[in-house]
């Protein structure tokens, strides 16, 4: 994977973020966390966003530069330029950026998408590692395993089970996986890249266990880069389409959402099983054939829609929090939501939690304001 690949790909994945810090910086919003714990889950946004004090759920900060001093017993989920945390996080990060240092305990996982990663030396990383970065620099613990893409990465610390490196850069002096001498893996190294590992393989207890990258496609990097293009410009003109075309109704939806996440999450998750079992017994019994083909067809449209609604809800909910008010900007708001929505997705693993969320709650909000209306009628 080239250079040029990691920066066009951190940047394309940090506009939606800098959308949102330039909503902040135009209120003249510097937010900060200081002082009393914060109770349950905390959302910071702005130019800076330092966060001193304790944090007793999950923190979701987004910025230009984020500074983690305090504690956060739950997940941190965030996206900045620069990123450097000092404070001990109770559960993992997830977090986009240019640069990143953690100089802290974390209890969990690491999973990162920029690029450049440093874990500096008197940190301690509970769980694995998983990122994807121009340069990464491990000088502390990982008591799991490093699952990395990259063009360099420096090992002078201690990884306690398995290394797997992979990279598409030609070999050369500066680039693939260098060991120091004062490192330890206690794992296998699984050497997916060009050429051999450098520094002192001594420290290698396991096995070391080398393979060849597949070999590049020179359009592979453009296809890349075009199939991105291609899929947010697609991500915005529907987008575009639905809030235009549904005008009242997609806002009523989205209060709807907003409103009753978990009632609408409730909802969506029972009507996802139960539509397309309702299907099967009407075309199976010959019940109703025509019905069931409905129902199905019914069931799709739903689908195709709800995380669409689901990041619209989204746009709406965080320009709410950030401007402590209602916003009338339904278009701008959508927007950020979706492709926000849309990069949460992408997260490997977390990804899948953020799919079926987003498709229940987007379900579940089109029948929470499809059943208010029928009421409506019939009374």
């Amino acid at each position: 994977m080239k250079k040029y690949f990691y920066s066009l790909l951190a940047v394309v994945l940090l506009i939606p973020f800098g959308i949102v810090s330039a909503f902040t910086l135009a209120t003249g919003e510097n937010i900060f966390s200081q002082g009393e714990p914060i109770d349950g889950n905390a959302l910071l946004a702005g130019s800076n966003v330092t966060i001193d004090n304790e944090v007793k759920g999950d923190a979701f900060a987004f910025g230009e530069k984020i500074y983690v001093n305090g504690k956060i017993n739950g997940d941190l989920i965030c996206a900045a330029r620069e990123i450097i945390i000092n404070g001990e996080v109770g559960g993992n990060i997830r977090c986009i950026f240019e640069d990143i240092k953690i100089n802290s305990k974390i209890e969990r996982s690491v999973l990162g998408l920029g690029k450049n990663m440093s874990v500096e030396k008197n940190s301690f990383i509970g769980r694995d590692v998983v990122a994807i970065a121009e340069k990464i620099n491990i000088d502390g613990t990982v008591s799991g395993s490093l699952d990395i893409i990259s063009s360099i990465l420096n090992i002078s610390g201690i990884v306690r089970q398995n290394v797997n490196f992979y990279s598409e850069e030609q070999n050369n002096d500066k680039n693939g996986l260098f060991i120091d001498s004062g490192s330890t893996i206690n794992g296998d190294v699984n050497y997916n890249a060009y050429g051999e590992v450098k520094g002192d393989s001594g420290r290698i207890l396991g096995s070391t266990n080398k393979y060849l990258p597949r070999v590049e496609n020179k359009n592979d990097a453009k296809n890349i880069i075009f199939g991105i293009i291609g899929f947010l410009i697609t991500l915005i003109l529907t987008t575009l389409a639905i809030v235009l075309i549904g005008g009242k109704g997609v806002k009523d939806i989205a209060k709807k959402m907003t409103n009753n996440i978990w009632k609408a999450v409730g909802i969506g998750a029972v009507s996802f099983f139960m539509f397309p079992i309702a299907g099967a017994i009407l075309m199976i019994t010959g019940m109703g054939v025509f019905l069931g083909i409905i129902c199905f067809l019914i069931w799709i449209t739903i689908l195709l829609l709800s995380l669409f609604f689901s990041g619209i809800s989204l746009g709406e909910l965080l320009i709410r929090k950030l401007a402590k008010k209602e916003s009338s900007k339904i278009l701008v708001n959508s927007l950020i939501g979706v492709i926000i929505g849309c990069l949460l997705i992408m997260i490997p693993y977390l990804g899948l939690v953020f799919f079926v969320f987003g498709l229940w709650w987007g379900i579940g909000g089109v029948i929470l304001l499809f059943a208010e209306r029928r009421k409506g009628i019939t009374e």
